[in-house]
Formats: C-alpha cells, sequence, structure tokens
C-alpha cells in the first residue's frame, strides 16, 4: 500500500507530524507490513516503542479497516494519537472511544473492566478487577449509574494519566 502524494499532504494537515516526520513513519511502516499488504491491530506492538503499551492495539481496531487492517495513513494517524504533541484532551477522548466498544457515549461495566485489564494487568487479579469495576460503576456522581459518560471519564481519568499512558517516545 503506498501513500500518495495527495495523502501524505492532508496527513501533514491534519496530524502534528511534519512532510518528513511522514516519510519516515511510513518507511517504518513498509518494514512491518504483510506481504498481502496491511497491518493486522496485532502487528502494531511490533513497533519496538509500543512493544509495551496494551492501547496499541487498541487503536488499531478503531483505525483498521472492515477488514482488520491497518493502512499507511491509519498507521500515521494511530502514531498521531500517541505523539507526546498530541494535545492530551484529544488523547482522552480518544481513549474514551476505544472503550465505548458499542459505541453508544457510555462505558459500560465489560468496558470498564476491560479498560482497568489492560492499565493493570497482569498484577492485579480478575476478581480484584471485578471488585475495582463495580466499585467505580456504582459511584453515586455518575450520570447514569453502571455507565460511564464521556464527562464522567473526564472527571475519573486526569489528563496526566492519559499523557502516561497514551504517550510513545517516537523514534521518527
Amino acid at each position: 500500500m503506498e501513500l500518495t502524494q495527495d495523502v501524505k499532504e492532508r496527513l501533514a494537515e491534519t496530524t502534528v507530524f511534519s512532510d518528513v516526520e511522514i516519510n519516515k513513519i511510513y518507511k517504518r511502516y513498509k518494514e512491518i507490513e504483510l506481504p498481502s499488504g496491511g497491518l493486522t491491530k496485532d502487528q502494531l506492538s511490533l513497533i519496538p516503542e509500543a512493544a509495551n503499551n496494551p492501547f496499541i492495539q487498541a487503536a488499531g481496531r478503531l483505525y483498521s479497516k472492515d477488514d482488520g487492517v491497518v493502512g499507511p495513513d491509519e498507521f500515521v494517524r494511530i502514531l498521531n494519537m500517541f505523539s507526546e504533541r498530541m494535545d492530551p484532551k484529544y488523547k482522552r477522548k480518544f481513549l474514551f472511544h476505544m472503550f465505548d466498544v458499542d459505541e453508544n457515549n457510555y462505558i459500560d461495566y465489560e468496558d470498564v473492566f476491560r479498560f482497568y485489564k489492560m492499565m493493570l494487568s497482569p498484577a492485579v487479579s480478575d476478581e480484584r478487577l471485578t471488585e475495582i469495576t463495580q466499585f467505580i460503576l456504582s459511584r453515586s456522581d455518575l450520570q447514569q449509574p453502571g455507565k460511564l459518560s464521556f464527562e464522567d471519564f473526564t472527571r475519573l481519568v486526569s489528563l496526566k494519566e492519559v499523557n502516561r499512558r497514551m504517550t510513545l517516545a517516537l523514534q521518527i
């Protein structure tokens, strides 16, 4: 899969990356691209800077096409969200959408459990994660009991924590 000049220009306008950086990212993409073209979300963890980041594959799920393949422009957009130059407020919104799997603008029990499992596993047992999830969803200050709205998520997840979890030291 190739990046056309039009796509490169659009990426330079809509991401934090320069033309030079986009070309370097594309080169890295080509190094791990499947022979049939594209990447799977699992292959995103082959990026050395992302190897220990549990959110990179979830980001791949959001940006992959219907066939589960991440193309070169999606690859640039994923790395854009993990850039240290990306505004943490955008990262938090993106993180919320990563876990709002059914896209109903709420994160429910399974989504919260999955979120904490990614953040805390393997150090915390599923039993303890269940307790944490139930505690979070039983808070009296939630807009809707048993669900997190984006506003709830914003109150519970600090920008500092988002930046810590959603920033990769990209070597580009």
